[in-house]
């Protein structure tokens, strides 16, 4: 009826060991000493047999296309993927370490830490795999003809696969066979100029349709007065040619 219980769940959170979350805490907030950092990083080195946890290098072919600044901000993405990788590698050393001693656990603490470790290792193994993603979403708006080309390539020893300079005449040579094999498109639409001259002698010939109505004038004749028809004012003129021959009929008397 009130809604929810908001502390619902809370009980189900897990609670960490004292000594870890006091080491944990400060490293959040203030991260780790250069010196320390290096040290911790020199003592988990990729595992021979798992050479992907290396950060991808960037292509040479892509490094030499790209400006100063998206190179600058690549390498910082490396030096994120490169510190994953490492922790990684210290997870998996101890993983491996459980493994080989499955049998001198107790089961119940067997299954707890070998499911937490797991877990832990595929959500850190995805993030590192969404860092190669962003690096490469970064770098494709700087390059030409790249989108579908980087879809298509995984990450290995380097960020857009290897042999890009291969994929790269492919592309082209695919490219140019398609424009070979295209038909030239044949309809053209008129051009403005073409209409607007087929408009003007549509309206001249209308014009002389219309003044073909009305008979032309004789010379000498003047023309209608204003108010006065046209078919009026022939007919009047044609009575009065009328009486001028019939006037010219009369015999003058002296």
């Amino acid at each position: 009826m009130i809604g929810d219980d908001p502390n619902k769940g809370q009980d189900d959170l897990i609670t960490l060991h004292d000594q870890i979350v006091s080491r944990w805490r400060i490293i959040l907030a203030k991260g780790l000493k250069k010196s320390e950092s290096l040290a911790l990083l020199g003592d988990y080195n990729p595992p021979k047999n798992l050479p992907t946890l290396t950060p991808p290098k960037l292509n040479p072919e892509v490094r030499a296309a790209l400006p100063k600044q998206n190179i600058t901000t690549d390498s910082s993405n490396i030096e994120v993927q490169n510190q994953l990788g490492r922790g990684l590698s210290a997870l998996g050393t101890s993983l491996t370490l459980s493994l080989s001693q499955l049998n001198r656990l107790p089961e119940n603490i067997r299954t707890d830490l070998l499911k937490g470790l797991s877990d832990a290792g595929k959500i850190f193994a995805n993030l590192f795999h969404r860092v190669s993603v962003t690096r490469k979403n970064l770098i494709i708006p700087c390059l030409k003809n790249m989108k579908d080309l980087a879809d298509s390539t995984e990450p290995s020893e380097f960020l857009f696969g290897g042999n890009l300079s291969d994929k790269l005449n492919t592309v082209k040579t695919l490219e140019c066979v398609n424009k070979e094999l295209k038909l030239p498109s044949t309809s053209k639409q008129p051009s403005s100029r073409g209409q607007n001259r087929g408009s003007q002698l549509k309206a001249t010939s209308a014009s002389r349709n219309l003044n073909s109505y009305y008979p032309t004038s004789r010379l000498g004749e003047t023309g209608p007065y204003k108010g006065q028809t046209s078919r009026n004012y022939h007919k009047e003129t044609y009575k009065k040619s009328q009486w001028n021959r019939q006037k010219d009929k009369i015999p003058k008397k002296y």
